[in-house]
C-alpha cells in the first residue's frame, strides 16, 4: 500500500506531477536494522533495489533477542560490526548514531562515511542537567 499523502506529496495538488517524481526518485532509502529477523535476512535487505542505507537500532534490537536494557553489550555491538561490514560489502551505505564525534573514528576506519551525532532527547537532557547543575550551584551560595 502506498500512501501518497505524506510530507513529500506537498498540497497534494502535485502528487503525480513531474517535480513529485523527481523527489521521489531523489529521496535516501534508509531502513534501520532493529529486529533479529532483520540480521538474519540483511542479505536479502541488502539486496534490495534502491536500498541506499542502513542503521543499526541496538535498543530494539537488544528488545528483539529478549535482553532489554543490554544495547552496549558485547555481543549486541558485534552485530552492529556485522550489519557494517556486509552492508559496505554489498555497497550500502551504513549509518551510525554516536554520541560525540570522538566516537567516529573507529567507524571511519571501517569504512563509515554517515553518522547521527547525539539526538534531540540526549542534547536536551544534557544541556537541562547542565544549567540545573550551575543553578543549583549559583543559587546554594546565596
Amino acid at each position: 500500500m502506498h500512501n501518497s499523502i505524506q510530507r513529500s506529496g506537498g498540497y497534494v495538488l502535485d502528487v503525480g506531477n513531474e517535480a513529485w517524481v523527481k523527489a521521489q526518485r531523489e529521496v535516501v532509502i534508509a531502513i534501520m536494522i532493529e529486529k533479529a529477523s532483520a540480521m538474519e535476512q540483511l542479505e536479502e535487505i541488502l539486496s534490495i533495489e534502491g536500498v541506499d542505507m542502513v542503521d543499526f537500532g541496538p535498543c530494539c534490537y537488544a528488545l528483539s533477542i529478549g535482553r532489554p536494557g543490554q544495547r552496549n553489550s558485547p555481543d549486541i555491538q558485534r552485530k552492529e560490526r556485522d550489519m557494517i561490514e556486509l552492508a559496505l560489502k554489498k555497497g550500502v551505505h551504513p549509518r551510525v548514531e554516536i554520541g560525540s564525534f570522538e566516537q567516529a573514528k573507529e567507524y571511519v576506519d571501517m569504512g563509515v562515511r554517515h553518522f547521527c551525532i547525539g539526538f534531540d532527547l540526549v542534547v536536551f537532557y544534557q544541556w537541562c542537567q547542565q544549567q540545573g547543575e550551575g543553578m543549583r550551584r549559583l543559587l546554594s551560595d546565596i
